[in-house]
């Protein structure tokens, strides 16, 4: 119950936080009116009930409308007119009180210092002032009403010099009220600012954490893409590519360093300048001189950011559009395989900001480069190996079959259900329905297997499958026998 009536008396919210306020304030006074004005209505009739039908009870009555009718503007979001009616009725029903009764001399007439302050809390300093101004024309009105006969004198001081007293109040609370809402305002505004530039640093935080989310799953998809080409030069060449058309750089290049580690040698680069400078064999020395050198010699990244401040960038009339670049070290352990260079067209477009990705990215590169080289070695170690075995398998089976131990050529044939022995070259007909499978060890051929099928047979896949099987365990066979033969010898 206690939070329904506390969610029904609450003022409307406003998306500007100022207005808010204004509401928050003009709700407090508009209830503590209304209570205010109850309660003084309740007490002077149950002090004396006769009051009922008096000037003073009606007016209450009357103000209790008014503020009520405030109230329910105020609901309707409507806050200007509400203030406005809540002072300016607040004002006229003072004043009325102070014509009826004894002038400036009336406890009414202190009541104006009450508007003057709820206009200046609601409205600002310049409402107040001009309700001071207001109230003085009204204090002086009732004075000169008073010496005119329009208004009773009372046997107290002279009107004149209670309203001289009251001017000078009125002018130290415009002063006053001038000074606390000028204060107030001024540190509304620094809070304000303070608070907008704190959104400003938030925001700015934000993007920063989304750019480098970004640039980190960027950075990722790129090494995903390249992890799985074994060819080196592929491997640059792609790697460039996708990470200029990922990060839209203006270029981007990699230099592999030299066993000696005294140069690198730039491998690839993106479009028609990058091929270009491959051409040439575009090089740079370790060391000072340029930026990729001292990355590659440092084994830290080099950052440009504004390549104009920058004493380590070296320009090149094929890259005139260059304003910020980053040189990142591409290292296996504490080794250095090369150097990434990114350059980019914007003044800070590369900077610490967003090293962190290009370290990672880095890092990714040189382990697929390391994988490269390593495949290549592996590849070249294994067709070393493959021809040897296979230069020492046919030098076996030219001793093996001598012509002298053993013919030179040695078959068996199968023909009219009969199984021959021949050391004569058989070859399969040329008809279409001749089959001759290669019988190999090692990758050397050593024979082969020949058929010759009946008018109108045609080798089916499966067929031909169990021959390839068959040529090939003949030839492990064989194999094996020549090595045990020769293991006798």
């Amino acid at each position: 119950m206690l939070n329904r009536l506390k969610t029904f008396l609450a003022p409307p919210v406003y998306e500007d936080e100022d207005t808010n306020r204004k509401a928050r304030l003009l709700n407090i006074v508009l209830l503590a009116i209304i209570g205010l004005l109850i309660l003084l209505l309740v007490v002077r009739l149950a002090t004396d009930v006769t009051q009922l039908g008096s000037r003073t009870a009606i007016i209450i009555s009357s103000m209790i409308l008014l503020v009520l009718g405030a109230y329910i503007t105020s609901r309707y979001r409507y806050l200007q007119l509400s203030t406005y009616t809540l002072v300016s009725g607040t004002w006229l029903a003072i004043t009325f009180l102070a014509w009826s009764n004894d002038g400036v001399k009336d406890t009414a007439f202190v009541g104006y210092i009450v508007i003057i302050l709820v206009a200046s809390v609601l409205s600002g300093w310049r409402m107040a002032v001009l309700f001071i101004g207001l109230s003085v024309a009204a204090g002086w009105g009732l004075v000169y009403a008073e010496s005119v006969g329009i208004l009773v004198a009372s046997e107290f001081d002279p009107s004149s010099d209670i309203m001289t007293d009251y001017t000078v109040l009125l002018g130290l609370c415009g002063v006053m009220i001038y000074l606390l809402v000028d204060g107030l305002q001024r540190a509304l505004d620094e809070a304000r600012e303070s608070n907008h530039s704190l959104q400003l640093l938030s925001q700015q935080l934000e993007r920063r954490v989304e750019e480098r989310t970004r640039d980190l799953e960027l950075a990722a998809n790129v090494g995903r893409s390249i992890a799985g080409i074994r060819e080196l030069d592929v491997l640059l060449q792609n790697a460039v590519n996708t990470i200029q058309e990922r990060f839209g750089l203006y270029y981007v290049q990699i230099y592999l360093a030299d066993k000696k580690q005294r140069f690198l040698s730039l491998k690839s680069g993106t479009g028609i300048v990058g091929q270009q400078l491959v051409r040439r064999g575009h090089s740079l020395p370790f060391g000072g001189g340029s930026i990729n050198g001292m990355a590659a010699v440092e084994k830290r990244p080099g950052i440009g950011a504004d390549t104009a401040a920058s004493p380590f960038y070296k320009p090149n009339c094929l890259l005139s559009y260059t304003r910020s670049e980053i040189a990142l070290p591409l290292l296996v352990g504490d080794k250095v395989v090369g150097v990434l260079n990114l350059q980019s067209d914007q003044p800070n477009g590369l900077s610490q900001d967003n090293l962190a990705a290009f370290e990672t990215l880095a890092g990714q590169i040189a382990i697929a480069i390391e994988n490269a080289n390593l495949f290549a070695e592996t590849a070249a170690a294994r067709a070393e190996v493959e021809a040897y075995l296979q230069r020492v398998t046919r030098e076996g089976w030219d001793h093996f079959q001598d012509a002298i131990n053993r013919p030179a050529a040695l078959g068996m044939v199968y023909e009219d259900g009969k199984i021959r022995q021949t050391s004569e070259t058989v070859t399969s007909s040329s008809g279409a329905n001749g089959l001759q499978v290669p019988i190999t060890i090692a990758n050397e051929l050593v024979g082969s297997i020949q058929l010759e099928a009946d008018d109108g047979h045609e080798w089916s896949a499966e067929e031909k499958e169990l021959i390839s099987t068959v040529a090939w365990q003949v030839g492990q066979q064989a194999e094996s026998l020549r090595l045990l033969t020769e293991t006798e010898r």
